[in-house]
């Protein structure tokens, strides 16, 4: 069956959204190794202000899947490429390190969560069944693009120019990329009175209509939380960011500056194609089975790989690790969401989906700190390691529980 020519252009809308801005999110570790290198700072205190971005970018979702129909999704996209557009030249004239942790980690975080919360959003508001989860996985997929180019064109931009210049050029591209997927998500949803509604957003200004959605709905913003297997979720989407967001920040230092790797930033690019390829080659999965047996799948693997990565000291391995992790983090990207829907329903995804991100920007926070902490007290990286690929497995069983309860409860209502 022929696909409509607005699903096409919604779907690469949200895919070149996805792109952009992981790619930039992802590509921390790049940052990382120009700070280290050349301010001298510590590996913890230089974490922290990726890890502070995640948190503030998942904190930030929380609020943004909560008003993104309120609000509409192009007005918070217009609002978040503008901030994100200024963070970054914020970022190119920083005094110093300690300036970063205002554009870089707070502006930036925000800005991120204005742009991806309403790119996957909007898929669940106008794709259904298999036509769904197919567009999630190739709009996810931006993610593998997003590594492959953005952290190939830092690196090779920070070499030519600094890592100052090369924020400047970032803000350019971004707003070029940006601008082209808002018009394509605009095109594609134009029709229809109740579409359009929720797309542009309600004539009241924009500060009305957030601050009138939280007088009326302040007390179901957090509702979920009082659902226990919304906090089994939560629980293990924190145990799993812990380890997870490690290699993002701390694989480039630990490749090149540990193990004398001096090709680890081109590396990064190549584990960023590997997402792009799972992400592609296994976004069928979820239509032969749950969406949380992917996802479990893909936490052991990931955390097994991570516990692996001490014993990574030549080019060979350390390759072979970025491309069995890249592989695999690009699988994550889609299913992620599609759990949320499979345990409770895709009407409330974008709501529950924004709350899940609070325990993701806690575990972001927490893991790549941590880790940079233990290599300044220790000198290595092994124990770090080993303690965030052993975190991740942790989430395994409470995703089993919340998939029991919740079969238990359908049942139950089937029943009655």
């Amino acid at each position: 069956m022929a696909v409509r020519c607005e699903v096409q252009i919604l779907v690469l809308a949200s895919f070149v959204v996805k792109a952009t801005c992981l790619g930039l999110k992802f590509s921390f570790g790049q940052l990382f190794a120009a700070l280290k290198s050349q301010t001298g700072e510590s590996a913890g205190t230089l974490a922290l202000i990726g890890s502070s971005r995640d948190f503030v970018f998942h904190l930030s979702n929380m609020i943004a899947g909560f008003a993104v129909r309120k609000l509409g999704y192009l007005r918070m996209m217009s609002a978040g490429l503008l901030s994100l557009v200024a963070s970054l030249l914020l970022d190119s004239i920083a005094p110093g390190t300690r300036w970063l942790f205002i554009s870089y980690s707070l502006l930036s975080g925000i800005s991120l969560s204005m742009l991806i919360t309403p790119a996957v959003a909007v898929l669940y508001e106008h794709l259904k069944g298999n036509q769904l989860t197919i567009a999630v996985h190739l709009a996810s997929s931006g993610l593998g693009a997003g590594g492959l180019f953005v952290n190939a064109a830092m690196h090779y931009s920070q070499i030519e120019f600094g890592w100052r210049a090369t924020q400047k050029l970032s803000a350019g591209a971004c707003a070029f990329l940006l601008t082209f997927a808002l018009l394509g998500l605009w095109w594609a949803t134009r029709g229809g009175a109740r579409s359009t509604s929720r797309v542009a957003g309600t004539g009241a200004p924009l500060k009305r209509s957030l601050s009138s959605a939280l007088k009326e709905h302040g007390q179901d913003l957090v509702h979920p939380f009082s659902e226990l297997n919304f906090v089994l979720l939560c629980a293990a989407y924190f145990f799993f960011f812990c380890g997870f967001t490690v290699p993002y920040t701390h694989l480039v230092f630990y490749a090149r500056d540990v193990q004398g790797y001096q090709d680890a930033p081109a590396m990064m690019a190549r584990m960023g194609a590997a997402s792009m390829l799972g992400s592609l080659a296994c976004g069928f999965l979820p239509s032969f089975c749950r969406a949380s047996a992917v996802l479990m799948l893909v936490i052991a693997i990931l955390s097994l790989t991570i516990i692996c990565l001490p014993y990574c000291h030549d080019a060979m391995e350390l390759e072979a690790f970025a491309r069995l992790f890249g592989t695999f983090a690009g699988i994550r990207l889609g299913v992620q969401s599609l759990v949320v829907a499979e345990f409770f329903g895709g009407e409330r995804l974008p709501h529950l989906y924004g709350l899940a991100n609070l325990p993701m920007s806690l575990g972001s926070l927490v893991g790549p700190s941590v880790v940079g902490a233990i290599y300044d007290a220790t000198g290595s990286y092994t124990l770090a390691f080993w303690g965030a690929g052993m975190q991740m497995l942790v989430a395994i069983p409470l995703l089993i529980l919340v998939r029991c309860r919740s079969g238990s409860a359908r049942v139950a209502v089937a029943v009655k």
